[in-house]
């Protein structure tokens, strides 16, 4: 019960800072536990605390989405969400399949490069499961009309941070080979484009 309760607490603050990554977040997490539990034979006490946090961060988002979209006191809010595949992304990037590689490619590494460890390791998997969700949302909702702000980008943007951190762990407890610095040297491709696009910007 400490643990569901605790895990409640951390879903409503995260829900309450950042909805779109909890909403990537949350399906990954319930997945993985409820393997965790099926896998240690604690399957009933599992739900009980996956349900309980499933249906404290519902109320939360639901709570959210009618002071944000349906009685706002401040303001009425411009958009609404639609379903509009591609179309948010499409004005950020015009091959999206690759931007999606380029993002992505030393996560991927270690999977390739690693993947009987990665495919074993719950932390990664769960990052994985997150992003994907996130992304899945990024593709397919938009807040129309004002659409170009891209609300829905920032949960796939919190989710490979956590992604590129867990993937970062399993590397460093490799030992030094080929394959380790195959993985440093595209991670630091990544460090040297995220310079070179702040250098841009400023």
């Amino acid at each position: 019960i400490t643990d569901a309760i605790l895990g409640c607490i951390l879903f409503v603050i995260s829900i309450l800072c950042k909805p779109n990554c909890s909403l990537g977040f949350l399906p990954g997490f319930v997945i993985s536990l409820i393997i965790i539990g099926t896998l240690h034979n604690n399957l009933y006490k599992t739900l009980f605390k996956v349900s309980f946090i499933v249906i404290c961060s519902i109320l939360t988002l639901g709570v959210q989405y009618y002071y944000t979209f349906i009685h706002n006191a401040l303001f009425e809010h411009p958009s609404k969400t639609i379903f509009a595949p591609f179309l948010v992304w499409r004005s950020y990037s015009p091959h999206i399949w690759l931007s999606c590689l380029l993002s992505l490619a030393f996560p991927i590494s270690v999977v390739i490069l690693y993947f009987r460890k990665s495919i074993t390791n719950i932390q990664l998997i769960m990052a994985w499961c997150s992003l994907f969700i996130a992304i899945i949302m990024m593709a397919t909702l938009a807040e129309y009309p004002v659409y170009s702000a891209g609300n829905y980008l920032w949960g796939s943007i919190a989710c490979n941070y956590i992604l590129f951190v867990y993937s970062t762990k399993l590397l460093l407890i490799q030992r030094s080979d080929w394959k380790k610095y195959i993985c440093y040297a595209i991670f630091s491709l990544h460090v040297f484009s995220g310079f070179y696009l702040l250098y841009s910007f400023f």
